[in-house]
Parts: C-alpha cells; structure tokens; sequence
C-alpha cells in the first residue's frame, strides 16, 4: 500500500471517528471535517502526516485564520489518544470514542498498512441484502378522489406510526393541545405490525385518533412497509399527489407543546416576510442547545429531525435523491439496509453552495457541513444529507417545543440515554416575530 494511498485510509477513518478534546480549557465534543476540527463552534485547520522515522501518525493544528502552528499532536496507540503541548501552554489531547478496535492498532502504524490495508478488497455490499420485502404502490387519490374538492388548505399535518399505543395516546393528547391542528387536515400513515397478534394496536389506534380529529384521514398500510417507507410515501402522497405547500411531519413517539403549530406557523411567516423561504426549506421545534429561558432568536439545526415543516419547494428539490435511497436501498427490512453502500452513495453526491438569502456566518455552515460526517443511514439522514447538499438550511427558534418519549421501537433504549433525550424537557412560548442568531 503507498504512503499516499494509507494517510488517505486514515483520514476516512477520523472522518467517521466520534471524537472527545481535552485541555485546560475543559472537555468538549469535537467532529473533524475534511480540513477542520470543529470545537465549539471554532474551526481549526490541521493536517495528518505519517512520520516514517518515528513510525507514528502527527497531527499538525493550526491557528484559526493563520499558518501559525497552534500543536503538533503525536498519536499515542496504547493510550488511544492524540497528546500534545499548546504552543500558548497547556496540554491537548484528543481521544476516540468509538472505531476504537481499530484506532489501537494504529500503535504500529507500518504493520496496519502493511497487514490491515493491504487485506480490503472491494466488496458489493448490495448483494449482502435479499431483495424479499415488496411493497405495493399506492396512490391516495384514488381512495379520496373527492379531496381536492373537500379540502381548502394549504398545511396538513402527517402522523405516523404502527404498533406503539402507548406513545401514541400522548402524543395525540399532546397535538390535540394545538388549536391549529383542528384547523387543518390530519392524516394517520399506520404501518402494519411484523407481529400479527400487535394487530388490534391498529384499529386502537383509529379509535383514538378520531376521539381527537373526527375528520382525519387514516391510511391503513397492507403490510408492513417499514419506517422507512412509510415516511417517504407520506410525502410523496402529500406533496406530489395533493400539493399541499408544507407538511408538518410528527412521529408517534414526539410529544409537542401545546403552542407548537401556532410558533411554527408564526416563522414560516417570518420567513417569508423576510424573503428568506427560499433557502429555508424545513422548521422545527425541537433542538439540544436550548436556552434557559424561551427565546425569539432562530438558528441552524443540525439536530435529530423531529416534529419539523418542510415547504414543498423544498421537497420538490430534494425528492429525487430520497426517491433514489427508497428505490436502491430500501428493498429488504428497514432495518438490514446495506449501511456501507449508502455511505459510499452519500459521498457520490454532490455539494451545491448554500443559498443566498438567509444571513448565516461561515463559521455556522462549517459546522453544519461538518455534520454530514455524523448522518447515519436512516431515511431522516437521507433526507437531511439531500437538505443540505441541495443547498437548504434548517431553522429552529432557540426553544425546545417538542420532546422525544421513544424507548421501544427501531431505535434502542441505550440510544435514548446516551443521547440524553431525557433532559430535553418542554419549553413553552408563544413567538409571533423572530431575529437572526448568527
């Protein structure tokens, strides 16, 4: 294996490291980027060289906005660590939180090229997946064919869910709170149990929902489509079928403020006063950096996608590349999709600039192109990975309106605590006008 050709698998390798930064300053979570490594909010430009006298990985950290040598870090493999003196004083120290099996190997740098990456070999990862769940396509129109004439809206809202009551009660009982939800369509997207004996769950479902919203509008899936597919279709019945211009799209396992739709509402109009709708393409109310007391300034999410707005211009945008996961990727369970293959397509895809229009600092979309490094495999980061190289931003205000209850499900228990979800707790606030948060 060339020199060359190894420091490249290296940096593949810290591109999809989670990573924790140590010094006197305090501890943080850092992501590195294909140039930076991004620490609260700065961005330090480095390079990784591979030091063949002293057999070990260098890491060369530069002032922000200068050539400055900040640190030169020396990868220490049997402490799993980088480790170095600032310049300006104190200690750095970088540290690995997960690929950690490998990063020990990195101890012997010459022997991991020689003996680990000489042994890959292209692999087609598709075949790893049977092609053994079909959906049927459906088409909502020919169920409501009527609708167009019935209905008089521009905003709907979509719930999805399967076989998960009780979240459902809650969040049901949490919607039913927003005077605004009475207003406009609901739409219940229930997936079918894989567990036949789950099945009464559905028609549960249906009771409950029509106790709150007698109107609604229940599309009972045949089988089982997988979450996937079944969010995908949700938009596609929404916004290619019906044409509404945005959808508000809420999860069974989200619990929403009882002022939710009616601020959601208020920024959309924001935004559109202030001729900004054209590179904001979705809004949320749910984030990690809340502020201790509700805020009227907006910023860049890069958060989970949860309870959120999306406009149709922006799906209309994106939809042929989320099209193009549910086609390729999405032909067995949700839950054994060919997770390195999507990795790779995600790279093939490519970056458009941001829009012009909403004022956002370099600093911001460099974090917020850092982030594409941390998307998983799931239709939420697809369609995120689709926003963001189109060219989208996503705003949220600096409040939390929404809450994830969800322990059960795709999504596991332990995730839910790591993440601390449990501490986002519900904020209320009732926000007519916003200001940018640079």
């Amino acid at each position: 294996m060339e020199l060359k050709e190894f420091e490249q698998t290296i940096a593949d390798l810290i591109l999809t490291t989670k990573w924790e930064w140590a010094s006197n300053d305090g501890t943080c979570e850092v992501d590195f980027t294909g140039t930076h490594i991004v620490m609260k909010e700065n961005l330090f430009p480095y390079i990784i060289t591979f030091a063949e006298s002293q057999n070990t990985l260098l890491l060369h950290l530069f002032k922000p906005g200068s050539d400055e040598t900040l640190a030169i870090l020396k990868y220490e493999g049997k402490k799993l660590r980088w480790f170095g003196r600032s310049f300006e004083g104190g200690y750095i120290q970088i540290v690995p939180g997960s690929n950690v099996h490998i990063w020990k190997k990195l101890d012997n740098p010459l022997k991991y090229m020689r003996e680990e990456v000489l042994k890959q070999a292209p692999v087609n990862y598709i075949d790893e997946i049977p092609m053994d769940h079909i959906v049927p396509e459906y088409d909502i129109r020919l169920d409501f064919p009527d609708f167009d004439k019935i209905i008089h809206s521009e905003c709907c809202v979509a719930l999805i869910a399967c076989d998960r009551l009780e979240y459902f009660i809650q969040c049901m009982q949490a919607l039913a709170l927003n005077s605004q939800a009475k207003e406009w369509p609901v739409f219940l997207f229930l997936d079918k149990p894989t567990d036949p004996s789950k099945d009464i769950n559905s028609a549960q479902h249906i009771v409950l929902l029509k106790e709150y919203f007698p109107d609604s509008i229940v599309i009972c899936r045949p089988t089982n489509f997988g979450a996937g597919k079944n969010i995908i279709d949700a938009r596609r019945q929404l916004f290619d079928y019906l044409h509404f211009d945005y959808v508000f799209l809420i999860e069974d396992d989200v619990v929403v403020a009882p002022n939710y739709l009616e601020t959601m509402v208020n920024l959309w109009s924001w935004l559109v006063k202030n001729n900004y709708k054209n590179n904001v393409g979705v809004i949320q109310g749910w984030q990690y950096n809340i502020s201790e007391q509700p805020s009227s300034y907006v910023e860049i999410n890069i958060d989970n996608l949860w309870a959120y707005s999306m406009s149709k211009e922006c799906w209309d945008d994106i939809k042929d590349l989320v099209y193009q996961y549910e086609k390729d990727y999405l032909f067995s369970r949700y839950n054994e999709r060919p997770h390195r293959t999507i990795f790779k397509w995600y790279d093939t895809i490519l970056v458009s600039p941001i829009r012009e229009g909403y004022p956002a600092s370099e600093t911001k979309l460099a974090v917020l192109k850092g982030s594409l490094n941390a998307l998983q495999t799931n239709q939420e980061s697809c369609v995120l990975n689709a926003l963001y190289r189109r060219g989208w931003l996503r705003l949220n205000p600096k409040v939390n309106l929404a809450e994830n209850i969800g322990r059960s499900g795709i999504g596991k228990s332990t995730d839910y605590d790591n993440m601390s979800f449990e501490a986002i707790k519900l904020q209320t606030a009732d926000i007519e006008s916003f200001e940018e948060s640079l």
